[in-house]
């Protein structure tokens, strides 16, 4: 169920030297972007959202994410080169072709001012990549699955009859050759407008719940790179953890271990019995407001192992019932590949996670450890156990460590799309 591109290169699994400047900070939609590519893809990403919001709708908005995903995630590294800004408005530039949005006939469209304007860039260079990114990646014109509005796959995209004839997918539909419902793979329907149901308020919960994952990522790498200047050694906290450690290496055996990793280091390792949240200076981070307001938000997190529940797709929202705190309400989780993986999986698993809430959206901190739902009892027994005689300030911490270590015995590894 993850959208990866054929160019994808392995995770890079080797140790990490244990010094600040060498541990990559993963954005929590970032995940399946290459370690060394995700500082760019957040940046470009946020410029995308902010352009998404005041002159697209969110499926159009959705389409500049997914195109700028591809990129980031092929094997060669030209994401890494060039301005931030340009990147930005050729991706909104190439998508603005593939979906006709120059065309003003359109509900929602553009001009080819409106973007460079807006990103601040020269339209020749913008208008050249532009090209060259529908040509590298080898794009279709106007039915590419994942780009494109479901309405022009039906117009361009092609089916072969057994005879040899040649029709597009809307008639070859119309003749039962294919079933009503039918799409290319990876066109399966997202955000898409009134064709999918999805209601405006709909689509308006998830570009809000976009902007803040977003904003929380920015103020997530600032707020890390003061944790060297405040005293917190990379290597000290992964033997908290009881991450594997060879010398001033950690030793990584996937991208999920580097994500609980960075969720430990920024919210459960204290000094004199603060957290990185709490002794960080929004001030000295540079925080804008918003960004000072999801740094309150994640003072407040908490862990614990929940069992999902109803999902509601066109708000991309699951509910979640805490297993170690059975009293505690049930909390409607935002969360977009989680919400499409949980829709359509038989045996849904549990999962240990972060939830932090923000203007009333409520998401996952970018990690999550998966459990065979026959295993909770047992989960939840040896948990009590093991941390019946924790002070309740080294809870947090303990209940942390418990479930990365039991995910290690006998954590599933499912396929779950990634977090965005």
């Amino acid at each position: 169920m993850i959208d990866e591109s054929n160019e994808l290169p392995p995770p890079d699994v080797t140790g990490v030297e244990a010094t600040e400047s060498s541990v990559a900070t993963p954005g929590p939609e970032a995940t399946g972007i290459p370690l060394d590519r995700r500082e760019r893809f957040q940046e470009v990403g946020g410029l995308l959202l902010r352009f998404g919001q005041a002159h697209l709708d969110a499926e159009l908005t959705e389409f500049t994410m997914e195109l700028w995903r591809r990129l980031c995630r092929r094997r060669a590294s030209d994401c890494l080169r060039g301005q931030s800004s340009i990147w930005a408005a050729s991706v909104v530039h190439a998508i603005a072709q593939m979906n006709f949005l120059f065309d003003r006939s359109q509900p929602v469209h553009l001009t080819f001012d409106t973007i460079c304007d807006w990103f601040h860039v020269n339209k020749n260079t913008v208008g050249g990549k532009a090209t060259w990114i529908k040509r590298t990646l080898r794009l279709s014109a106007h039915a590419e699955p994942g780009l494109c509005r479901l309405s022009q796959l039906d117009m361009f995209a092609t089916v072969r009859l057994p005879d040899g004839m040649i029709v597009n997918l809307g008639m070859a539909k119309s003749m039962g050759v294919v079933p009503a419902d039918a799409y290319p793979e990876g066109a399966a329907p997202r955000l898409s407008g009134g064709q999918a149901g999805t209601s405006e308020a709909a689509r308006q919960a998830v570009l809000d719940y976009r902007q803040v994952r977003a904003t929380s990522s920015s103020m997530h790498g600032k707020v890390i790179g003061l944790s060297e200047s405040l005293g917190f050694d990379a290597a000290r906290m992964a033997r908290r953890m009881t991450l594997p450690v060879a010398g001033r290496t950690l030793l990584f055996d996937g991208e999920l271990a580097q994500a609980a990793f960075m969720d430990f280091w920024f919210h459960e390792y204290r000094l004199d019995g603060r957290c990185l949240p709490e002794l960080a200076d929004p001030a000295v981070a540079r925080l804008t407001a918003f960004e000072i307001e999801l740094l309150m938000a994640h003072r407040r997190t908490y862990t614990s192992l929940f069992r999902p529940g109803a999902v509601d797709l066109p708000r991309h929202q699951v509910e979640l019932r805490d297993l170690l705190d059975p009293e505690r309400p049930v909390v409607r989780l935002s969360d977009i590949g989680l919400s499409r993986s949980l829709a359509v999986l038989a045996q849904r698993p549990d999962f240990f996670c972060r939830l932090v809430t923000a203007r009333g959206i409520t998401m996952t901190t970018g990690f999550s450890f998966l459990f065979p739902p026959e295993r909770a009892e047992g989960l939840r027994m040896a948990y009590r156990q093991k941390t019946r005689r924790v002070r309740p300030a080294d809870l947090p911490e303990a209940r942390f460590v418990f479930f990365y270590q039991k995910h290690r015995q006998f954590g599933l590894d499912l396929n779950i799309e990634a977090i965005e």
